[in-house]
């Protein structure tokens, strides 16, 4: 005959009654195992005594109700300790795992920085150097060859300064913000009409880049002249227009991913010593996100008179804003005044005078021809483009971006009033235009 277990439960040594068991869904008889959570009503304070019960002999004596009470209690204890530690600390390895899961893949990804995005700090930037080809100088060899950054050398009205590396002229930009994504784009950017980089220096918080030297300065430096001496030809114009409509089709279609420069204007478009067209300063351009979409952004960088309304209006962003920003800068080229002052009143009367010019306006075609065109031309332009010209700027400054046309669009359009002005010219040899 077997005798019945006379031990006394888990739930005996705590002293719990019938609401326990109802809140548990136990009986008097179950054994309560490791790392089982109870909920215990207690209506007293547990009797603890720290006797031990040894195995018993059979029949075993009924030890007291007390008795081991401790013991078992301090087991529940402990597992459900162990049991909440292993659970935090798996949690913690969790996090620490995936988020350097997201490093690495944001550092095999190349990440490009833009106004929306945290700055890195030089010594990030450095980090990332050596996995590109490009020249990393000491502060020590481009403060000499700027001659201590003087104001001798430095570019009127810009942070550049020329500099003589290694026999070489080159231009050294210092900056007191997050370079990471110029650099980023300019290194994976390989384009005769996009200016290109080839060095880059840390120092004391500040960064400089060392970019090729172009001769003729900024467009703008041209455009709204001072010197008289200082005056592109028609020919000349329409060639540097075709440069530049060629460099933003290739950042907008043949880049990885595409990006938008954002910030196209006469004075970031360089002219070397033969007079080709460079874009440069990406400092504000934007990659496409996934899927090509450009999200919109409520950080609105620019300059007033070259920004396209939706753009200035709404952060929208879509290689139409840097097609509206172009056709501002031909008519620079086509009229030789600003884009912000090119009448009283400033970029409204810009727009007026050229609805005005293709509207026909009332007037003499001739003399609306001469009041449209820059005066320093001297009337050394072919009447036929430079309303061909104009008709083309009209479409790129259209308000709905719909309606622009795509800058491949562009070059072709710039590349047939160039082959009309050449011709044009070539008819002419008895007062032949400068090339």
């Amino acid at each position: 005959m077997k005798l019945p277990d006379t031990r006394p439960t888990s739930i005996q040594l705590l002293s719990v009654g019938e609401e326990a068991l109802a809140a548990n869904g136990l009986s008097f008889r179950d054994t309560i195992y490791p790392f089982t959570t109870l909920l215990l009503p207690l209506k007293n304070e547990p009797r603890i005594s720290q006797e031990t019960i040894p195995p018993p002999p059979p029949p075993p004596p009924e030890p007291s109700a007390a008795g081991g009470s401790g013991s078992n209690r301090t087991k529940v204890y402990v597992g459900v300790g162990v049991s909440i530690g292993t659970v935090i600390i798996l949690s913690l390895g969790a996090f620490f795992l995936i988020h350097k899961r997201k490093e690495k893949n944001n550092n095999k990804k190349g990440s490009i920085v833009t106004e929306d995005s945290t700055a890195n700090p030089p010594s990030v930037i450095l980090s990332l150097i050596p996995n590109i080809s490009l020249k990393v100088y000491e502060f020590h060899q481009l403060n000499q060859a700027t001659k201590g950054f003087s104001t001798e050398r430095r570019i009127e009205g810009s942070s550049v300064y020329r500099a003589e590396l290694s026999g070489s002229p080159a231009a050294v930009k210092r900056m007191n913000r997050d370079v990471s994504g110029e650099i980023n784009i300019l290194m994976k950017i390989n384009h005769f009409n996009i200016i290109s980089l080839s060095g880059f220096c840390s120092h004391l918080g500040t960064c400089y880049l060392v970019y090729e030297y172009m001769e003729n300065g900024s467009l703008r430096d041209w455009i709204i002249h001072k010197d008289r001496s200082k005056v592109l030809p028609w020919i000349q114009r329409i060639k540097i227009a075709l440069d530049v409509a060629i460099g933003l089709e290739h950042l907008h279609g043949y880049t990885e991913p595409p990006c938008v420069h954002k910030d196209v204007k006469s004075s970031n478009i360089l002219l070397d010593g033969d007079f080709r067209a460079k874009v440069a300063n990406l400092g504000h351009f934007r990659p496409a996100a996934g899927g090509g979409e450009f999200p919109p952004t409520r950080h609105i960088v620019g300059t007033v008179g070259y920004m396209a309304p939706e753009y200035a209006e709404h952060g929208f962003i879509s290689p139409s804003i840097d097609v509206y920003s172009f056709g501002v800068v031909m008519m620079e080229l086509v009229t030789g005044r600003d884009a912000a002052t090119a009448a009283p009143g400033g970029e409204e009367s810009f727009a007026a005078a050229l609805t005005s010019f293709l509207g026909g306006g009332g007037g003499d075609p001739p003399e609306e021809m001469r009041s449209f065109v820059d005066p320093s031309l001297e009337g050394e332009h072919p009447p036929a483009q430079v309303l061909a010209m104009a008709r083309l700027v009209n479409t790129c400054l259209e308000d709905d971006p719909a309606r622009r046309p795509d800058m491949g669009k562009v070059a072709r359009v710039l590349s047939v009033i160039l082959t009309e002005s050449l011709t044009w010219a070539a008819a002419r040899p008895e007062n032949p235009l400068k090339i």
